[in-house]
């Protein structure tokens, strides 16, 4: 139905004014006609002839006027004609538009709604009423305000207001809840006034909900890829792959790296290029400018940092094309400043080495003896208080910490100087003669921790049967053997873990003296969930990880492959056993030199398990004389009260000069020779006194690990380093004088071991009286380890072997553990409570 405005045009009716024309004409020719009547029956009369003569004159008159005013309007309704055709044109013109645009706004998808200030609606279009799924007719009936959601009232209210004459739009985002779901929706709301007076608003709007989830994932990903860019020591960016190579996205680790903002990469054209040192940029536009695409390379330079410094980055990109089919580069910048300070220390060292032949050699010599000197004292005098017979029990337990972290840190020193003696690229076999029972029983009881977390059996097999001590290379055998036992656990829900070692004699024939040849087994089977047999051919390549590993989202996948590199450098190989469900059975063999001596094997065992082990010499021994060559004052009583307590006659001297002094007053049976010392060195005194004596035995005792040789060439017998281990020693000193030695043999270190494998159960604990239970779960809540360990103190004459395993748990903190098992056992307890009649 058309609304007035489509009604046509009609032109103006002329009808009427002809007959009241007529009705004029007809009235003045009457008078007229009764005029000229009455004078002609009573003659002329001046008043009669008066009022014949006006009328006429204005019939006269008006003919005239309208001769006149139709002579002259006759272009005028030409014009009218004109005018009015084209407003006919015009109106249906708006009409053609008014439809056009009402059918737009009908098929538009957004809800277009407008409505008075009283909330009364004027107009909606299909979209709007659909979407509230109702009748156009329907929706009229109501206002706008039933339509919004009433928690939303208030704020569509502010909305409204805040739309003034001046600033009449306004866009919203908002959400509501319809039928449990959560629905977003976006308004362009527009207030309309006439002559200063709010007549009407109008609402654009349309449903975002599926926009806002997808922004709302975008967003997630994104600040979980900026969390994992962030976390990561290398930044990450894009750039144009033009000379001014402006950053197109970077991470937000940047700003650790270089302390500029993040958005100054972004924002500020050739920021990244202006902070290139100038020296360097160069070398980095034609680096860039010279990779072809797909290629990828690297190059180090200096980037300025916000406090104006520069720091050294090694940058790593390659030149490709985006999503977008753009040409961009993409590269990663690690910070490597650190390196590259080292690098200029090792350089200045190497020029220093050109012009003085041993620089270098020199330098790390005295870095050695720097570093081993101290934790010669440290691990040394902790060896002597562990040996004493009555140790309280906190004190040893000190002891044993201070011991096993002065190991560590000589393990990392060690580490640190055999890289500087291995090629780039390239390792190398560190031999040294050790306890591979040790080895074993250290590794059991490391990773036992780990399968007690995940209440696993770790159960080691066959290691009663190895030999005592063997040459290899310890570390590696370590780490391999860490390897394989750490994976295993860690992809086994439940079940055991078992390792099973055996030794064999490649040969009856001594080698070297008092070795024999010999090859060592070892199989780590568990029953985890296995490793499908299309993954077991790339299983030790690097970076290759299975697809349990990928889900557990743990390691790099470098285990395998640097456990088969160590293995096969050993002179052995490795293979597996696996598949999905059924476990893995990882097999490995090895390689090694056993050691035979005139020391039973059980007693070298024993001093590398437990160096609280005190060692004496047998009494029926003659009195040797030692002498201890050092200039150090706590390495030098350390070998003092060492020799000392073991029964030796011991003599020191502080330097070469002294010692040669001694040997000729004194002739003793062995000497301990520090090399590096002040007035004449160790080498320099060692050569002179084998001028005059060759039966004496001369054992370097240093902590440079790079001159070995030329101790051995200089006329030593034999070579230790410091720090000193203890047993090893002995061992030398029982090599080159044949000596026999006793030993206390105590039980506590296996005892120990059989408590530290124990498993805490909810059965054993049960024997430990309630009130005793309730105080330890108090100290284990609140962290509290001494009142934990006075606990532990009231359980030992109860059940001494759970307050063994409690000390251990409190020890290692394991609070956590302690809390559980109480746990357990209430509910234990409850249960049987509930069940008993």
């Amino acid at each position: 139905m058309a609304s007035h405005e489509e009604k046509q045009l009609k032109r103006p009716s002329v009808v009427l004014p002809i007959i009241v024309g007529i009705i004029l004409l007809v009235g003045q020719s009457f008078i007229i006609y009764v005029s000229l009547r009455y004078i002609a029956t009573f003659g002329v009369d001046w008043q009669y002839a008066l009022l014949l003569v006006i009328p006429a004159v204005t019939i006269i008159l008006s003919l005239l006027l309208g001769y006149i005013g139709l002579s002259s309007s006759k272009p005028l309704f030409g014009q009218n004609e004109s005018l009015f055709s084209e407003m006919q044109e015009t109106q249906q013109e708006l009409i053609s538009s008014r439809r056009l645009y009402q059918t737009i706004v009908e098929d538009q998808n957004e809800m277009i709604v407008r409505f008075a200030p009283n909330g009364a609606i004027n107009f909606m279009n299909k979209a709007f009423a659909s979407y509230f799924n109702k009748s156009p007719e329907e929706i009229s009936q109501q206002d706008i305000w039933s339509l919004i959601p009433k928690p939303d009232h208030e704020r569509f209210q502010r909305y409204f207001v805040s739309l003034t004459e001046d600033s009449p739009t306004r866009s919203i985002i908002y959400r509501v809840k319809v039928n449990n779901n959560i629905i977003w929706q976006q308004w362009r709301l527009r207030a309309f006034y006439e002559h200063n007076q709010l007549i009407e608003y109008q609402g654009v709007g349309q449903d975002i909900t599926e926009q806002k989830n997808a922004e709302d994932t975008v967003l997630k990903t994104t600040a979980r890829l900026q969390f994992l860019l962030s976390a990561s020591p290398a930044v990450i960016y894009t750039s144009h792959p033009s000379d001014d190579f402006n950053i197109l996205f970077i991470s937000r680790n940047v700003e650790q790296l270089f302390g500029h903002p993040q958005l100054n990469f972004w924002t500020v054209d050739g920021f990244w290029s202006q902070n290139i040192h100038p020296d360097d940029r160069e070398i980095v536009i034609k680096s860039r400018s010279d990779l072809a695409m797909d290629k990828r390379t690297g190059i180090d330079y200096r980037v300025r940092n916000q406090e104006g410094l520069y720091r050294w980055v090694h940058d790593e990109f390659r030149r490709t094309i985006n999503e977008s089919g753009e040409e961009v580069i993409i590269g990663a910048w690690i910070d490597i400043s650190a390196s590259k300070v080292v690098e200029a220390e090792l350089r200045e060292a190497r020029d220093e080495a050109e012009t003085a032949n041993n620089a270098k050699s020199s330098f790390l010599a005295t870095m050695s003896h720097e570093l081993r000197t101290p934790l010669n004292a440290i691990l040394g005098f902790s060896q002597l208080i562990l040996a004493e017979e009555d140790l309280p029990q906190q004190t040893r337990q000190h002891m044993t910490t201070i011991s096993q972290s002065g190991e560590h840190l000589l393990n990392l020193i060690n580490d640190v100087l055999e890289v500087s003696r291995i090629e780039a690229g390239r390792v190398t076999l560190n031999l040294s003669t050790f306890s591979v029972r040790k080895a074993m029983r250290d590794i059991e009881d490391m990773m036992g921790i780990r399968a007690d977390e995940k209440d696993l059996d770790l159960v080691f097999e066959g290691t009663e049967f190895l030999p005592g001590r063997i040459e290899a290379d310890e570390s590696k055998f370590r780490q391999v053997m860490i390897n394989l036992v750490s994976n295993a656990i860690k992809f086994t829900k439940s079940g055991m873990v078992s390792v099973h070692v055996s030794y064999e004699r490649l040969t009856n024939e001594i080698l070297l003296g008092s070795k024999f040849q010999g090859r060592l087994d070892v199989t780590v089977k568990d029953t985890g969930q296995g490793i499908a047999s299309d993954e077991l051919d790339s299983l030790f390549k690097p970076f290759a990880q299975t697809r349990t590993g990928k889900r557990l989202q743990e390691g790099t996948g470098l285990g395998l492959a640097i456990t088969r590199e160590f293995v096969r450098l050993m002179g052995g190989d490795i293979n597996v056993i696996s598949d999905v469900e059924e476990g893995s059975i990882f097999k490995f063999h090895i390689t090694i030199n056993e050691i035979v001596g005139t020391i039973t094997d059980s007693l070298t065992d024993d001093w590398e398990t437990d160096t609280r082990t005190r060692i004496r010499l047998a009494e029926d021994s003659q009195a040797y004389r030692i002498l201890v060559v050092e200039d150090d004052k706590n390495s030098r009583e350390l070998m003092l009260h060492t020799l000392q307590n073991a029964g030796f006659v011991v003599e020191v001297a502080i330097n070469g000069s002294e010692a040669l002094t001694v040997v000729a007053d004194w002739n003793p049976h062995l000497i301990f020779m520090d090399m590096h010392m002040p007035v004449m060195n160790g080498l320099n005194a060692t050569k002179l006194i084998r001028v005059e004596n060759e039966d004496i035995k001369i054992i370097a005792l240093s902590a440079d690990v790079f001159d070995k040789e030329n101790f051995m060439t200089a006329g030593c017998d034999d070579f230790i380093t410091k720090p000193f281990n203890r047993p090893l020693l002995f061992l030398k000193l029982q090599e080159h004088l044949n000596l026999i030695f006793e030993s206390d043999r105590r039980k506590r270190t296996d005892r120990e071991h059989k408590i530290r494998r124990q498993k805490l159960n909810t059965d054993r604990l049960s024997s430990v009286p309630p009130m005793l239970l309730e105080a330890l779960e108090q100290a284990a809540t609140s962290l509290d380890v001494q009142a934990a360990h006075q606990v532990t103190d009231n359980i030992r004459p109860i059940a001494p072997d759970i307050a063994d395993k409690l000390h251990e748990m409190i020890t290692n903190f394991r609070f956590d553990l302690i809390q559980k098992l109480i746990e357990e056992m209430k509910n234990d307890t409850s249960v049987q409570s509930s069940d008993t009649p």
